[in-house]
C-alpha cells in the first residue's frame, strides 16, 4: 500500500473511533453503583415477584455462569421468561456491546426468522431495544428485549412455541424486571 493511501486509511480509521468515541461518551457516562452480578439477580429475581406468581423457576442454585453472567429463568408448561445480567468494566464497555450485538438476528438464525425491531419505552434504562424475534398471526412467540444501565446490560426474553403474545404483554414483564434494576442501580 502506497504512503499517501495508508495516511488516508489511518485518517478515516481515527475519525470512525473519533466518532465512534463521542457516541460512547454521549451514551455511556451514566455509571451505576457497582455491585456483583449475584446480588443484583437476587435483587431482581426477589424484586421482579415472578418467583411469587404462576412461574416456577427453572433451576435452582446460583444463577452465576462460569462466564460471570448471571442468567435464570421461570418457567409455566412450555412459557418460558429468561432473564440475563452482564456486568462490564465501565459504561462504556456495556454501550459498546449494546451497539454492536445481533441478540435478535442470532435468536432469529435457529427459527430461520427475520426479526423486526420493536419501541419499549420503559423509564430507567440509559438504552433500550427491543425486538419480536419470531411472529406469528397477531403477537410474536418470541420476544427479547434488551436494556443498558450504567456499565451492566440486562437482557429479558420471553419464549412461548404454541401462543402469539401481544407487545404490551411482553412490556408488562419488561417492566417487572427494568423496576427492580432501577431500585439496585439507581443513577447517580
Amino acid at each position: 500500500m502506497s504512503r499517501r493511501r495508508s495516511a488516508v486509511v489511518l485518517v478515516s480509521m481515527v475519525a470512525l473511533v473519533g466518532i465512534i468515541g463521542g457516541c460512547a461518551h454521549e451514551l455511556g457516562a451514566s455509571e451505576r453503583p457497582a455491585t456483583t452480578v449475584a446480588e443484583l439477580a437476587e435483587t431482581i429475581a426477589v424484586s421482579s415477584g415472578m418467583s411469587s406468581s404462576r412461574w416456577r423457576p427453572a433451576a435452582s442454585g446460583s444463577p452465576v455462569l462460569p462466564n460471570g453472567d448471571a442468567a435464570f429463568s421461570w418457567h409455566d408448561g412450555s412459557d418460558t421468561v429468561g432473564v440475563t445480567v452482564t456486568a462490564y468494566s465501565s459504561p462504556y464497555a456495556a454501550t459498546w456491546a449494546f451497539v454492536s450485538g445481533d441478540l435478535a438476528d442470532d435468536a432469529a438464525d435457529d427459527f430461520e426468522s427475520s426479526p423486526y425491531s420493536v419501541a419499549f419505552h420503559v423509564d430507567g434504562p440509559d438504552q433500550q431495544a427491543g425486538w419480536c424475534v419470531v411472529e406469528r398471526g397477531g403477537g410474536c412467540l418470541y420476544w427479547m428485549y434488551q436494556a443498558r444501565f450504567g456499565q451492566y446490560l440486562l437482557l429479558v426474553d420471553r419464549f412461548e412455541p404454541g401462543t402469539a403474545w401481544e407487545q404490551d404483554e411482553f412490556a408488562a414483564y419488561v417492566g417487572k424486571f427494568v423496576r427492580a434494576m432501577n431500585t439496585a442501580l439507581p443513577p447517580r
